[in-house]
């Protein structure tokens, strides 16, 4: 694990311990790739999962890369910077820990380009622990 890794663990670990609210910041690790530009703009709706359930805002852009930020309700805290960030065709991924929680998300771009319904699997430790669906539409 490099210092700078540690360091953001520590600095999660310490916003999460203490109550403190990070403003989200666009995730721009992923390289660019073939994804359609139908998949950028502001998106919005509802989630379920195994645990809590709630609303769920996403904001996708592409330059100059793929990023994503994600607001979302329920029982849980903030979730931290989005990595991973991938998009390919009308198919977005990427990855947040929330809380101590990995969580893998998957969207998919309806054909219409008016809808993003998708999963999410988190698991702890490398340990599956749950999973959920959420449904978003464009947000005009």
């Amino acid at each position: 694990m490099t210092r700078s890794t540690r360091w953001g663990l520590a600095l999660a670990a310490a916003a999460l311990a203490g109550g403190l609210v990070a403003t989200p910041t666009m995730a721009q690790d992923g390289a660019k790739k073939a994804g359609s530009s139908k998949l950028v703009g502001s998106w919005e709706g509802q989630y379920t999962s195994d645990g809590p359930a709630g609303t769920m805002a996403l904001k996708v852009a592409n330059k100059p890369a793929w990023g994503v930020v994600l607001e979302i309700t329920g029982e849980i805290p903030p979730p931290a910077d989005a990595t991973a960030v991938a998009a390919e065709g009308g198919v977005l991924t990427w990855k947040q820990v929330i809380g101590e929680f990995d969580v893998a998300f998957k969207a998919t771009l309806s054909e219409d380009g008016e809808t993003l319904a998708g999963t999410m699997e988190a698991t702890q430790n490398g340990q599956y622990v749950g999973a959920g669906s959420f449904s978003l539409k464009r947000k005009m």
